[in-house]
């Protein structure tokens, strides 16, 4: 049984919802209708701001239960805006029952809980996230920034997008994964794609490329131009213009 889309690459949203806060070594039990129950949140130290009204923990935060993970080295809790602000080595983890595994690293990042939208930024290193698909292999992105919208299923990125797969790799300057489709839509400065398996070499460029994030095909649309190559140097097919797959 497959993940449902709307679940697909937005671990963080539900992450960084809730408000069961705890101390070093000490846990706040959170009510059973929230997703938190049962889970413990740690950091080195916790310090609470009543007349800005944040919270704030430093050092080794985590979260942990059985199907989320969370670390950061600070998180602030700002109670007014229901906003988190997470910094510095932020991972997360969500796995499902089928085995399906989601991770996100980023140098920092903003949740939303009003409007279920967050954004992770990139510092030292891009916006890196992975999705490990029993019989699908997997996907990486890597991106300047990702924004994340639960509400429209969509994830945006931006800056210097790269996806990869164990067999094609697909540039473009930003992307759009929407859940009503399966496809990453990648854009801006000439998109290519380059694509590699036992027997052909394929390259493609567009204004356009699309790729499926389970059936793993790519698409390159206006302006084409593309060339396979079989492993012996035989060039077998090009394409100048219109459409490809």
């Amino acid at each position: 049984m497959k993940p449902k889309n709307s679940e697909l690459f937005l671990p963080l949203l539900l992450l960084f919802a809730g408000t069961a806060l705890a101390s070093d070594k000490k846990a706040v039990e959170a009510p059973k209708d929230d997703f938190m129950a049962g889970s413990v949140v740690k950091s080195d130290d916790w310090e609470i701001d009543r007349v800005k009204n944040i919270e704030t923990f430093k050092g080794h935060v985590s979260f942990r239960n059985s199907q989320y993970k969370l670390n950061a080295d600070n998180a602030v809790y700002h109670h007014k805006t229901k906003k988190w602000d997470m910094r510095d080595n932020v991972y997360s983890l969500r796995t499902f029952e089928n085995g399906t595994r989601i991770e996100m690293f980023c140098d920092s990042a903003e949740y939303f809980e009003n409007m279920q939208k967050s954004t992770l930024h990139s510092g030292k290193n891009r916006v890196k996230s992975v999705y490990h698909s029993p019989g699908h292999g997997v996907m990486t992105g890597l991106s300047d920034r990702l924004d994340a919208d639960n509400s429209a299923g969509t994830l945006n990125f931006s800056g210097n997008f790269t996806v990869f797969t164990d067999s094609a790799t697909v540039i473009g300057e930003k992307g759009v994964y929407r859940n009503s489709t399966g496809e990453f839509a990648i854009t801006g400065n000439t998109p290519f794609a380059v694509g590699i398996n036992e027997k052909h070499q394929t390259y493609l460029e567009g204004e356009l490329i699309t790729l499926n994030k389970d059936t793993h095909d790519i698409s390159a649309y206006r302006n084409v131009k593309g060339l396979v190559v079989s492993k012996d140097g035989e060039s077998l097919f090009k394409k100048k213009t219109g459409a490809a797959k």
